[in-house]
């Protein structure tokens, strides 16, 4: 069937994507945890499909046949969930996010095991293979959702989303979006997993590129010291300001007490010691 072959470069791809992107350093954030969750899961989608396939074409549809398929579908909503989460991670603060994830595990965890137990069905001939049926029609539904919230999250958060992820992201929800409709409306073509295959090496080669994400946080981290920097400064300027203004008063009454003839001597010796206290004080804070 031709969906081996493409299953077979999407194998490729993504056996390249993850011996280059888990060489690389990263950094330890839950936006790459969520990334590198993906690239594996893909891989294990594409093992799972290209198994599919393979049973389908040598004639086998037996019951491990009909749990490889069921599996696959499970990949599918898998690979939706993480790309979901991974929208609501850019564009949701953290404390928000986890809610959110929360309430749409619950759910995955309620709906998934019904996928499980409805029938699927095949459609098996020389040239074609494709599932249908409830299970089918139920993962295509809850995909669809998800991708759909994906897409109002980013609308709504247009302005929070940095160029850099939205626009990509956008490309993406429009891509999986087209894969899943061709999928729909002509089963026998099957392109699901080399489109999530394609958004994952785009998104490696866009907003998760450790080269360029190490960038980004040098980036990041150069403007946090120079505005702690600045904050040094700042604050520097201001204590060497507020000492220097009450210490200038008690040099300046120091003095005047000196000049003066009718002071005791005791107390001028007191005097002379408190004008060469301030001198230092204000030498030091000159200094600083």
């Amino acid at each position: 069937m031709s969906s081996l072959y493409f299953l077979i470069c999407s194998l490729f791809y993504s056996l390249l994507i993850m011996f280059v992107y888990f060489r690389k350093k990263r950094f330890p954030s839950y936006e790459n945890k969520l990334f590198s969750i993906l690239v594996v899961v893909n891989f294990i989608g594409i093992l799972i499909d290209m198994t599919s396939v393979s049973l389908a074409t040598i004639g086998i549809t037996n019951i491990v046949f009909r749990i490889v398929n069921k599996l696959y579908i499970i990949y599918l909503l898998t690979w939706i969930t993480i790309f979901l989460f991974y929208t609501l991670i850019i564009s949701f603060d953290a404390k928000y996010t986890k809610k959110i994830e929360k309430f749409i595990t619950i759910i995955s965890i309620i709906f998934f095991p019904i996928i499980l137990l409805l029938p699927l069905k095949f459609y098996i001939n020389n040239k074609t293979f494709y599932t249908y049926g409830p299970s089918a029609t139920m993962s295509y539904v809850i995909g669809g959702i998800y991708v759909l919230i994906s897409v109002i999250v980013m609308l709504l958060h247009f302005k929070s989303i940095k160029k850099t992820k939205y626009l990509p992201l956008l490309a993406y929800i429009v891509v999986g979006l087209s894969g899943i409709g061709v999928q729909m409306l002509y089963p026998q073509v099957l392109v699901v997993t080399a489109t999530e295959t394609f958004v994952t090496i785009l998104m490696y080669f866009t907003i998760e590129n450790p080269d360029m994400k190490l960038i980004n946080e040098l980036n990041i981290a150069k403007d946090q010291a120079e505005k702690a920097n600045n904050a040094k400064s700042d604050f520097l300027s201001s204590m060497s300001h507020e000492i220097r203004t009450p210490l200038n008063a008690i040099v300046g009454f120091s003095n005047s007490l000196n000049d003066n003839k009718n002071i005791p001597e005791d107390a001028k010796s007191d005097v002379k010691d408190i004008l060469v206290a301030s001198d230092s004080l204000l030498e030091i804070v000159n200094g600083i």
